[in-house]
C-alpha cells in the first residue's frame, strides 16, 4: 500500500502529514497522522478536508514552541471526535515562561470526548535504544512511528537542570529535548523510511549517536529549519549529515522571517553538508539566500504549481520554493517526490540568471 508524506508549505513553522486509506474504508478516504501542526489550524484542517481525510489518529507534537502547535485549538475543533491520541513533550514547566499553551485545555479536549487521549511522546528509558518508542502501528495505519528521542529521563533532565547518566547537566532550553520520529514500513520495520527532525539541537543529535541509535534514512525532514543550533567543533552538520546520510532533505522555511536573511533558516553550511554527500535538497519557501528580492519571481513562486498539486499549497504567504513536498513511499519500497525535476530546473534558471538559490553551488 502506497503512502503519502507531506511536508507542508506553512512558511516559518513545521507541519508533516502522513496519509494512508483508512482501515477498511471507502474508496478515497484516507486518515493522516500529524507531525506538528503549524500556526493556522483552519486552513490545515481545510487542506486535510480537501484532500480525503476523515480522522486523524495520531498528532505528535514535537516541540511546545508556537511554530509547531499554535494551530492545535483551531484543528481540534474542526476535526473534533475524530482525533485518536495527542502526545507531546514536556520541555518545560507547562505554566511557566513560555508554557505549554495547550496543557490545560488538552485535559478538557479528553474530558468532552474532541479527543480519544492524550500522553506523552517521549520513548521509556532503555540502556539499549532500538526504534523507540513505537507511536503507531498496523492494523491502525500501513506504516509504523516511532519516537526516537527524547527519553523521558532526558526531558526531565533539561527541565529541571539535572544529569542523566554518562552526562552532564543539560542547559535549560526546549530545543534540547525535541522529539525526533522515524516512520518505517512494515516490510522492512528497522530500516528507517522518514526521520522527522522537530527543533532538535546538535547536543541531542550527538546523544542520540553515542547512544549507538542507527539514524540512517531515506528521507530527512532536517531539524530547526536548518538552523545549526547546539553545534560543536565535536558535532556540526558534517557529522549530521554522516550520521543520517538521506538522499532527499527537507527544509520548512518561510520566506519573510528574520531568520532568512541572517542565513540561519537555512543555514549555508548545513545545506553544503548534505548536498556534498548527494542529498537532494527541497525547501518549502524560497529565501533571501536564493534570491535578492523573493517577491519579484513571476508568480511569487520559483514554479507554478500545477492544477494537480495546487490545494496542497498550504502558504499563508511569501514565495513557495518547492511548496508542500509530497514524498510517496511505494508499497514496492520505491521512492517518488513529486515535481522534483521541474522543480530542480526552475533553481537552475534562477542560479544562470545571476542569482545564489542555497541548494546549488
Amino acid at each position: 500500500m502506497d503512502i503519502g508524506v507531506y511536508c507542508l508549505n506553512v512558511g516559518q513553522a513545521s507541519c508533516a502529514a502522513v496519509i494512508d486509506p483508512l482501515p477498511a474504508g471507502e474508496e478515497d478516504q484516507f486518515q493522516a497522522s500529524l507531525i506538528d501542526v503549524g500556526v493556522d489550524g483552519e486552513r490545515l484542517a481545510d487542506w486535510l478536508e480537501s484532500v480525503g481525510v476523515q480522522r486523524i489518529p495520531l498528532i505528535a507534537i514535537t516541540h511546545n514552541d508556537d511554530d509547531h502547535v499554535f494551530g492545535l485549538q483551531q484543528l481540534v475543533w474542526r476535526f473534533r471526535r475524530r482525533i485518536g491520541r495527542v502526545l507531546f513533550v514536556i520541555d518545560r514547566d507547562p505554566t511557566g515562561h513560555p508554557p505549554i499553551p495547550f496543557y490545560t485545555d488538552v485535559q478538557h479536549w479528553v474530558a468532552r470526548g474532541s479527543i480519544a487521549a492524550t500522553g506523552r511522546l517521549e520513548r521509556p528509558y532503555q540502556f539499549r535504544p532500538g526504534l523507540g518508542h513505537r507511536l503507531i502501528q498496523e492494523p491502525d495505519a500501513s506504516y509504523r512511528l516511532y519516537c526516537a528521542f527524547p527519553t523521558m529521563q532526558q526531558a526531565e533532565a533539561v527541565v529541571h537542570g539535572t544529569p542523566v547518566i554518562g552526562r552532564t547537566a543539560a542547559r535549560v532550553n526546549p530545543n534540547a529535548t525535541s522529539g525526533v520520529l522515524r516512520l518505517t514500513r512494515t516490510v522492512n520495520p528497522r530500516r528507517t523510511r522518514v526521520l522527522f527532525g522537530g527543533d532538535l539541537d546538535y547536543r541531542g543529535w550527538q546523544w542520540m549517536v553515542q547512544d549507538g541509535l542507527d539514524l540512517k534514512t531515506d528521507v530527512l525532514v532536517a531539524p530547526h529549519h536548518g538552523a545549526p543550533w547546539g553545534a560543536t567543533p565535536r558535532f556540526g552538520p558534517s557529522e549530521l549529515a554522516d550520521a543520517t546520510n538521506p538522499s532527499l532533505v527537507l527544509f520548512s522555511v518561510g520566506t519573510r522571517q528574520p531568520f532568512a536573511a541572517s542565513g540561519r533558516h537555512p543555514n549555508p553550511d548545513v545545506v553544503r553538508e548534505f548536498r556534498s554527500r548527494s542529498a537532494t535538497v527541497l525547501c518549502t519557501q524560497i529565501t533571501h539566500r536564493c534570491h535578492d528580492a523573493p517577491e519579484t519571481i513571476a508568480g511569487r513562486s520559483v514554479i507554478a504549481p500545477p492544477s494537480l498539486t495546487q490545494p496542497h499549497d498550504l502558504s499563508p504567504s511569501g514565495s513557495a520554493c518547492a511548496g508542500t513536498v509530497l514524498v510517496t513511499l511505494r508499497e514496492s519500497g520505491h521512492i517518488a517526490v513529486a515535481r522534483v525535476n521541474e522543480h530542480q530546473a526552475a533553481v537552475n534558471q534562477l542560479q544562470n540568471a545571476g542569482n545564489h538559490p542555497i541548494c546549488r553551488p
